[in-house]
């Protein structure tokens, strides 16, 4: 699924093929993964057992059957909204009714506060930093009623020089793709700056707010979540502060340098927009993330989608219309049309002045992009094909990071994007990067 619809394949330093979305599993593991068959189990694994199982299974589950044979007793539900999940994971909804049916299964196992005469429930240990060879990590929590959840990631045994802010990318909670925002947070401890990646509301461990809008990315709430995390940060007194994001992440933390006079620097990776289309939804925008036009044209034509268009498992018309509208975009933006006005140039001028904002705070502005990456055409219509506007920027910097997807799939892409990342925040760390 992850291949076909972000055309990423084996991992050229991985040593099998069970990487999927910058996960590796050792080979040796998955064979034992294969091996489990609990039809055969011998011995019940527990005096009752909960089974969430898909569609109809959850009816007549030989697993299920199998263990009542064995004096289990066993308790099925539905998994409501798996196959949504399979199809499509970016708009899938976490399924608070199955959530809620497991918690309170749980609870039933749970003893009476009054069985052992305790009356009050006890109250929860405050959480323990962890300590690796040059970081020590805390969760968090934070922001209006603490309705934010993070992870603070310190160099060990020294004050930091300055403490990053790391954004979510798309819906990817705050260990990031493939976990990059934890290799980031402790390459960057290693180089005495702090950082805490967290989740805005509705994203991971962060409830969304009430007035949160169905869909968060790209939205200002979200926007808003990275205002509470700079409060957060501004009071550990950890140095200047710094916002990173990739994609949607990097749109916010884009936007909230913009608006917050106490950053002082901002990193950017792959951001598919600086100032935001309305004639664009979040879906179209989600959508072309991942691709080039020209992927996308050579992914509608190859031999496996023209099989599935026969089969009629391929809309085409939605597919032919993301590359049609994408294709609109860019004709709308190129110079012929800015000057002449429209839609296009209100964008040009917008994305420009708020260039100017940060250049005229000093907020160092580096943006780094995947080599070929879509999110290149955005930097271009600000900027030209050769990035010659750029120098009406001095506190801005444009990296090429070669050899990698638009989300750095692959570990050898993802070191490199954070020896980059590191590079920019740390030469020095309390000054704004330069071109």
């Amino acid at each position: 699924m992850v291949t076909e619809r972000m055309g990423i394949g084996p991992d050229p330093l991985g040593d099998n093929g069970y990487d999927v979305a910058g996960i590796p599993l050792a080979s040796s593991r998955a064979a034992a993964i294969q091996a489990i068959d609990l039809t055969r189990a011998t011995q019940r694994p527990a005096a009752k057992v909960l089974l969430v199982e898909r569609g109809q299974m959850a009816q007549s589950s030989p697993i299920g059957n199998h263990l009542k044979t064995l004096g289990a007793d066993v308790c099925s539900i539905n998994y409501a909204g798996y196959e949504t999940i399979l199809e499509d994971p970016t708009p899938a909804e976490p399924q608070l009714g199955t959530l809620a049916r497991i918690v309170s299964w749980i609870d039933d196992l749970a003893p009476s506060p009054m069985a052992d005469g305790n009356l009050s429930a006890k109250a929860p240990e405050p959480a323990r930093p962890i300590a690796g060879p040059h970081f020590e990590e805390l969760p968090v929590r934070f922001g209006p009623d603490e309705r934010l959840f993070g992870v603070l990631c310190r160099p060990l045994g020294r004050t930091s020089l300055a403490i990053a802010v790391l954004a979510n990318s798309g819906r990817d909670y705050h260990i990031g793709w493939g976990r990059a925002a934890v290799e980031q947070a402790r390459a960057l401890a290693a180089r005495g700056i702090a950082s805490l990646r967290f989740d805005a509301g509705g994203i991971g461990d962060s409830p969304a707010s009430a007035n949160a809008p169905a869909e968060v990315l790209y939205s200002d709430e979200t926007i808003a979540d990275m205002g509470h995390a700079i409060d957060y940060v501004e009071q550990l007194d950890a140095g200047p502060i710094a916002l990173v994001g990739r994609c949607s992440g990097a749109y916010a933390a884009f936007q909230a340098a913009v608006q917050d006079v106490r950053v002082r620097n901002v990193v950017v990776i792959n951001i598919m927009r600086f100032v935001w289309d309305p004639r664009e939804t979040v879906a179209e925008a989600v959508q072309s993330a991942h691709r080039t036009i020209s992927g996308s044209v050579a992914m509608l034509f190859s031999k496996r989608s023209l099989r599935r268009l026969l089969s009629g498992n391929l809309r085409f018309k939605t597919a032919a219309a993301f590359v049609s509208k994408r294709l609109a975009r860019m004709v709308s933006l190129k110079p012929s049309e800015i000057l002449a006005g429209g839609p296009g140039q209100q964008l040009y001028k917008e994305g420009h002045r708020r260039f100017q904002t940060l250049e005229s705070r000093g907020v160092g502005l580096a943006m780094l992009f995947a080599e070929g990456d879509h999110a290149l055409g955005e930097f271009r219509t600000y900027m030209g094909r050769k990035g010659a506007r750029l120098r009406r920027y001095p506190s801005a910097s444009i990296s090429i990071i070669p050899d990698a997807d638009h989300n750095f799939t692959h570990s050898g892409a993802r070191a490199r994007l954070t020896n980059v990342l590191c590079d920019v925040l740390a030469a020095p760390a309390s000054s704004p990067s330069r071109n």
